[in-house]
């Protein structure tokens, strides 16, 4: 059986590994470390840090844009003073 999952949802590795567990049987009775090297999966730690990095990229283009944003309504009232 398969579980699609909706916009939003997560899956930890438990339920990411039985999925892949009940859709191939050849690797449910293999360690850990050898189905995630013959599923080509990433370990759950490394996955891990992937989403930090990933939530890290994003906190910091949201600082850029934000402070882009702030520069850019700075100049536009200093030009506002200035043709006065």
């Amino acid at each position: 059986m398969v579980t699609l999952l909706h916009k939003g949802q997560s899956f930890d590795r438990e339920s990411s590994e039985a999925i892949y567990k009940d859709m191939i049987p050849s690797v449910s009775q293999l360690p850990y470390e050898q189905r995630l090297a013959k599923l080509h999966l990433w370990k759950l730690e490394d996955r891990r840090i992937r989403a930090d990095i990933i939530e890290l990229y994003k906190s910091f283009m949201d600082c850029l844009l934000l402070n882009s944003a702030v520069s850019l309504n700075v100049a536009t009232m200093i030009v506002a003073e200035v043709t006065l």
